[in-house]
C-alpha cells in the first residue's frame, strides 16, 4: 500500500503523484479558508472490489473545510495514512478489510462509515450455456446479437460446436446480456441461450489442491466463505460457478491447500 501526504512539507500549491507518475490533486495549507464548521461527509462508496496486483485507492466526498485526514484498516490507525486519497499501489490480498476515514479540522472531527475492500485474484467471466438442434452440422460456427430485426447486428464471434450440446462458452456481451444466437451461415436457425454462469481459470500444477473463496453482500462484504475445495485435473482449468451466481457483485480469491 502506497500512502501519499500532498501537503507534507509544502507552504504553498503542492500536487501528490499517485502510480504511474499521474498528478493527483491537491492545493496547498495557504489557499484553503478558514472552517466554519466541522467537515460533512456526502457521500461514500460501500464497497469496493479490487484485484490483486493493480492499483487503486478510496476516497469519500465531503463538505467544509478539513485540515486533516486518518484512514484506519479495522480500526486500527495507518500510519502515515494522512491524506484524502489512500491509494493501494499493488492491492494485495491482505489490504481486505474494513476503513474508516477520519475528517477533521479546529472546530471538530467527522468519522465515514466503513468502507468494505475485497481483494480477488482471479478474472472472471460471464459464460454462456448454448443449445442447438441434434440434426445441426456436426461442426459449425455460432455468432451472437443484442436485438433482431433488419438492423441486427452479428458480432461474427466464432464458437467450433460440436455435436448436438449444450456447451459453456464465454459470452461475447460480458456484463450485457448477449440475446441472440444463430448458426453462422445457417440465418434461419438460431441458438437457443439457457442459462448464465460465471467461471474463471486456475493454473498451477496437475494434482495440486485449491480452496476457491467468496465475499459479497450476502456474506456482509468482509467474511470471506468457502465456496469448494478442488484438485487440478488439469492446467488451465476452467471453474465454473452457478446460475445463481453471475447477477450477484462477488469477489473470489483462489489459495493454494498444502
Amino acid at each position: 500500500m502506497r500512502l501519499l501526504n500532498p501537503c507534507a512539507g509544502t507552504t504553498g500549491s503542492a500536487k501528490s503523484e499517485a502510480p504511474g507518475g499521474r498528478a493527483a490533486a491537491g492545493t496547498g495549507i495557504a489557499s484553503l479558508p478558514l472552517p466554519d464548521a466541522p467537515p460533512v461527509i456526502l457521500s461514500q462508496p460501500e464497497f469496493v472490489p479490487l484485484r490483486e496486483g493493480a492499483n487503486g485507492f478510496l476516497a469519500v466526498r465531503a463538505a467544509g473545510v478539513a485540515t486533516g485526514y486518518a484512514w484506519q484498516h479495522n480500526g486500527v490507525a495507518i500510519p502515515g495514512a494522512t491524506n484524502a486519497l489512500l491509494w493501494f499501489a499493488p492491492a494485495k490480498l491482505t489490504n481486505s478489510g474494513l476503513y474508516t476515514l477520519v475528517l477533521s479540522n479546529s472546530l471538530g472531527m467527522t468519522t465515514s462509515q466503513p468502507i468494505a475492500v475485497a481483494v480477488g485474484n482471479v478474472d472472471v467471466q460471464q459464460l454462456v450455456r448454448l443449445e442447438w438442434e441434434a440434426d445441426a452440422p456436426s461442426v459449425f460456427k455460432a455468432e451472437s446479437c443484442q436485438s433482431l430485426g433488419p438492423a441486427a447486428r452479428w458480432d461474427g464471434s466464432v464458437y467450433a460446436l460440436t455435436g448436438s450440446g449444450p456447451i459453456l462458452v464465454p459470452d461475447p456481451h460480458q456484463n450485457r446480456p448477449a440475446c441472440f444466437f444463430r448458426l453462422a451461415g445457417w440465418a434461419g436457425s438460431r441458438l437457443n441461450r439457457l442459462d448464465r454462469h460465471l467461471g474463471f481459470k486456475l493454473d498451477g500444477p496437475v494434482g495440486s489442491r485449491r480452496t476457491v473463496e467468496y465475499v459479497g453482500r450476502e456474506t456482509g462484504w468482509t467474511n470471506w466463505l468457502v465456496l469448494t475445495n478442488l484438485t487440478l485435473a488439469g492446467s488451465p482449468q476452467m471453474f465454473v460457478g452457478g446460475e445463481s451466481t453471475w447477477a450477484t457483485l462477488r469477489v473470489y480469491r483462489v489459495k493454494s491447500v498444502p
